[in-house]
């Protein structure tokens, strides 16, 4: 679940949340299950493919492993 505060200045999650609806179906695109707002949030539930980028990039002193760049690169190829 991917959460927001209502009244952030440049919203994400909403955007993402229409993004993953068009890419449905392809290759490595989680699936949104649902868009909402609840108190003073708005929240995005998707599948967890695995870590995220920016974790994958933060644990990694800011690089990425020659795995994971062949990883991306076969995803990129593939889709």
């Amino acid at each position: 679940m991917k959460v927001e505060p209502y009244n952030i200045g440049l919203p994400q999650v909403e955007h993402e949340y229409r993004i993953y609806r068009q890419l449905a179906g392809g290759k490595g695109i989680p699936r949104a299950y649902w868009f909402g707002a609840e108190c003073d949030y708005n929240l995005l539930v998707i599948d967890r493919l695995g870590p995220s980028l920016d974790t994958l990039f933060q644990h990694n002193p800011h690089r990425f492993t020659p795995e994971v760049l062949l990883m991306l690169a076969d995803q990129l190829v593939s889709s």
